[in-house]
């Protein structure tokens, strides 16, 4: 249905940006410095669509995401938190 097919952050006003997303066993599975100020509906690659490194979809489950954001003023800010993927 097209719906919350992406996980990524909305931002303006940055001057780097890195996230990354880990598996529970803590394996980066997903890295991009590319951000967007607008849901990308067909994805880009600002966005997490759920795959891991081959490609392959991710398994059902809890996986954390770290935003690392350098904002406008030159302050680093970091975020970390978790995201569910289902099918």
């Amino acid at each position: 249905d097209l719906d919350n097919d992406y996980f990524m952050p909305i931002l303006e006003g940055v001057q780097d940006f890195e996230m990354s997303i880990y598996d529970r066993l803590g394996q980066r599975i997903f890295n991009t410095t590319e951000y967007s100020n607008e849901y990308c509906i067909r994805g880009c690659n600002a966005t997490w669509d759920g795959t891991v490194n081959n490609g392959e979809y991710g398994t059902i489950g809890v996986y954390i995401y770290q935003l690392i954001i350098t904002d406008i003023n030159g302050k680093v800010r970091n975020f970390e938190g978790p995201v569910t993927l289902i099918r």
